[in-house]
């Protein structure tokens, strides 16, 4: 004698039911953030801006700065010593900031070394932005 077996579906239908009400509900709650980048090299601008920020960073041991402008360049390097991270990154932010203020720069480019970890980067470019730089570019390795 076969028996027959019935699968009782009402649970699973329930449990995804919730599922996707919560899913609708949470996805209220979901931000998107960017930051607005353009590549600096290979790009042709449609106005040259007067003065420009150079960073390069092989490593944190030393960024070499340069304030580029139409007819001159000036280099700074701002070397770690025995600071920490952290406290390197705050000096390299304030003189920065302070070579923004004082030549009024709008546009700056970072060249990372490839040996560079990934949040590093991201916080100097949240450090530019929140310096007022408007176009920020991450030149290719």
């Amino acid at each position: 004698m076969k028996g027959t077996f019935e699968l009782n579906l009402m649970p699973i239908i329930s449990l995804l039911a919730v599922c996707i009400s919560f899913l609708l509900l949470t996805a209220v709650w979901i931000q998107v953030g960017s930051l607005d980048v353009s590549q600096a090299v290979g790009t042709e601008a449609k106005s040259a801006p007067k003065k420009t920020l150079w960073l390069q960073l092989n490593d944190l041991n030393q960024v070499d700065v340069q304030v580029k402008s139409a007819r001159t360049t000036r280099s700074y390097k701002v070397k770690r010593k025995k600071l920490s991270k952290k406290a390197f990154l705050k000096k390299l932010s304030r003189s920065v900031k302070g070579l923004v203020k004082k030549n009024a720069i709008q546009t700056a480019f970072i060249l990372p070394g490839a040996q560079l970890p990934y949040e590093d980067l991201i916080h100097l470019m949240d450090e530019l932005k929140g310096m007022g730089i408007k176009d920020l570019g991450i030149a290719p390795l």
